[in-house]
């Protein structure tokens, strides 16, 4: 056998199976930073979808399987942050820490140091494009947050029925506790419900009750310009920006 043919074959005994445990655990690591850290969270979170990305780029997994070990990703810190022992306990402390020692790091607030640092750029694989996706390149948030986007499908097409309404699992809308600490946990459900992706895609169980973790796009529920209805409902402006909260402006005649 050629060396091409025995590298070929090392490569396709070395693949792994759905879900992805490598990519499970970067989503795992990279949420729960994004989440203590929500002033920096889609950088955070297209880095770590970078680190599944990556498991493609080795040739050891396919795209579904990146997918399913985000899906895993997201699920498990949805259970974190929605038990409170563990949120008044582990993460509320964490979450503490981290910005007290970066602000000492820093010698400022944490928003002084963020709004002083480089915005986040990447440029991981020379700007050549990958299968179904683009170049990858990052030069501000709302490009990570498309690139984030861009690798909720990989380009895959849609095998279930598009068009479906939101869905949005049971206690997904806790992973936006910090990103908007002044909503309740209705309007945050909400923010993951327009920002979610459309319906179809595989691994979308959006007819279940359990709601569809696939869906989810956390990058652009952490970025989004949100604002606050009279009647206590709310919108999504805009994506790719700072995540705040803007109050309905009352005209007088």
């Amino acid at each position: 056998m050629s060396p091409c043919r025995r590298a070929t074959a090392r490569q396709a005994s070395a693949r792994e199976g759905l879900p992805s445990g490598h990519t499970t655990t970067a989503y795992q690591a990279g949420i729960t930073l994004a989440t203590l850290l929500p002033q920096l969270a889609p950088e955070i979170l297209t880095r770590a979808s970078e680190a599944g990305n990556n498991r493609i780029v080795l040739g050891v997994h396919y795209p579904l399987d990146i997918i399913g070990g985000r899906i895993d990703g997201e699920a498990a810190l949805a259970a974190r942050w929605s038990d409170k022992a563990y949120v008044d306990g582990v993460l509320t402390p964490a979450r503490k820490e981290l910005t007290s020692y970066l602000s000492k790091q820093c010698g400022a607030s944490l928003a002084k140091c963020i709004a002083s640092e480089k915005t986040y750029t990447n440029n991981p694989y020379a700007g050549k494009k990958l299968p179904g996706g683009t170049a990858q390149v990052v030069t501000d948030r709302k490009s990570a947050v498309k690139v984030y986007t861009s690798r909720l499908t990989y380009g895959i097409p849609k095998v279930g029925t598009s068009g479906l309404k939101a869905s949005v699992p049971t206690g997904a809308g806790n992973l936006l506790q910090t990103a908007f600490p002044a909503l309740t946990a209705a309007q945050r459900t909400s923010v993951l419900a327009q920002t979610e992706i459309s319906s179809g895609y595989p691994l979308d169980q959006t007819r279940k009750a359990t709601g569809s973790w696939q869906r989810l796009n956390l990058a652009a529920a952490t970025s989004a310009t949100v604002q606050l209805n009279k009647n206590k409902t709310v919108t999504v402006l805009s994506t790719g920006g700072k995540a705040k909260v803007v109050k309905v402006v009352s005209h007088r005649r």
